[in-house]
């Protein structure tokens, strides 16, 4: 049996109390320098967009009101591509911000200003799916020597950097590769997940499962695991998180919004852009997704930390929390 994490129990009880947002994350533009063989992104043309200099602005002051936020992520597409990143981020490093911001990136480029980087993200996530130059066409679509990414994560020099790599059908050899390039660096975590959003075989899982038992906890490595969601369960994850399009539309989580996978467009909540306060959306959430039937066509894509705060929320609801 999984354990939840200590800290989802709490989320629970601010679920329940409509505290608010406490996490989400943006797409901040469509754009992306990678043609990744399993993501929809750069696929999907309903999406296509970039956030402008000012919208990100309403957003940071919208969340700035927000009394329980806690975490924003930037995400693409590849951040790396958008045109307003670097005059965005020297405001975000002035910005009087009390929640941390993340980015995930493939860091296929260098980073210019490692030090802005460094004062303006608590957190840096950077996607590496392969360990030699073919293998990184297999998986990302482009030529790419998976050695110059660590280049570019030495140089940047950040203390807290994860790597985030997707495992496929096309990368499974080259994980321990993957795994002893990675182990001398000073990394936050080294997290590898199953390719989600799509049918595999069974010889997959069980590949996958045999990497899981072997390497899980070596080198830092924490593998992913199969966490189904209870059909009989309502959602709670779009009452403390959101996911934001790079055109503006709003979901629930990354997941039914389409961070990679394709987009399930029976979970728009509508446009920030149109909008700008993100308050309301949560609340439309709320009414319209209240019973486990409104969610039953996302439960085989739901992930592992989406089942957790569904338990917790669950579990929630029917205890009470006793305080020392």
């Amino acid at each position: 049996m999984t354990k939840l994490r200590e800290d989802l129990l709490l989320y629970g009880k601010w679920m329940l109390n409509a505290t608010g947002y406490l996490g989400g994350q943006v797409e901040v533009t469509s754009r992306c320098y990678q043609r990744c063989a399993y993501c929809s992104s750069w696929r999907d043309p309903a999406h296509l967009g970039s956030w402008s200099f000012y919208q990100m602005v309403e957003l940071f002051e919208d969340l700035a009101t927000t009394p329980a936020f806690e975490h924003l992520t930037w995400t693409g597409g590849d951040p790396q591509a958008w045109e307003e990143f670097e005059r965005t981020l020297l405001w975000v490093a002035e910005f009087p911000c009390r929640f941390a911001l993340q980015i995930t990136t493939p860091l296929s480029l260098p980073v210019s200003n490692p030090a802005l980087w460094r004062q303006a993200f608590r957190d840096v996530r950077v996607s590496i799916d392969a360990a030699t130059v073919d293998g990184y066409k297999r998986t990302r679509g482009v030529k790419l020597d998976p050695l110059q990414i660590l280049q570019n994560l030495e140089q940047l020099a950040h203390p807290r950097v994860a790597t985030f790599t997707v495992v496929s059908p096309e990368n499974l050899e080259e994980i321990p590769r993957l795994l002893e390039l990675l182990e001398p660096l000073p990394l936050r975590r080294r997290i590898f997940v199953p390719v989600w959003g799509v049918d595999l075989p069974a010889a997959y899982w069980e590949a996958y499962h045999t990497l899981r038992q072997r390497y899980a906890g070596r080198e830092g490595a924490n593998f992913g695991e199969g966490m189904a969601f209870n059909p009989e369960h309502k959602c709670w994850v779009g009452a403390v998180g959101f996911h934001l399009k790079s055109n503006g539309d709003v979901y629930p989580c990354p997941l039914v919004g389409g961070e990679a996978v394709a987009t399930c467009p029976e979970f728009k909540l509508g446009n920030y852009f149109a909008r700008p306060h993100l308050e309301p959306f949560r609340q439309l959430f709320m009414r319209r997704f209240a019973s486990a039937e409104s969610v039953a066509s996302c439960v085989d894509i739901c992930q592992y930390k989406q089942c957790q705060l569904n338990a917790i929320g669950q579990l929630a609801s029917a205890t009470c929390l006793a305080l020392p």
